[in-house]
């Protein structure tokens, strides 16, 4: 259907012309239907995350990829963050919603 047809996006108020469109927002992306006027099909999976400091140690700046753990469902990740922050998820069940 050509009405549905994407022929140019604007960007600080220049046309400018292409044949798609990516709408990359993250989870926010759904919130495009209501802009569009189109369904955004949008997929996602819970699960705990956890943000800890010790402020009397170092975070060294390499982020750690663990194995799928079928016995549980999970798939944990830890990433430092130069705050010195350490950002922990997967933890627990990966319920698909």
């Amino acid at each position: 259907d050509a009405s549905m047809s994407v022929s140019a996006v604007v960007i600080d108020g220049e046309r400018v012309a292409c044949r798609a469109f990516a709408c990359t927002m993250g989870p926010w992306a759904a919130l495009a239907q209501d802009w569009f006027d189109i369904p955004v099909p949008m997929t996602g999976i819970k699960s705990t995350s956890i943000v800890f400091k010790d402020a009397s140690r170092e975070v060294e700046p390499f982020a750690l990829f663990c194995g799928e753990d079928s016995r549980f469902g999970t798939h944990l990740e830890v990433y430092p963050r130069n705050s010195g922050e350490v950002y922990l998820c997967g933890i627990g069940g990966s319920e698909y919603v």
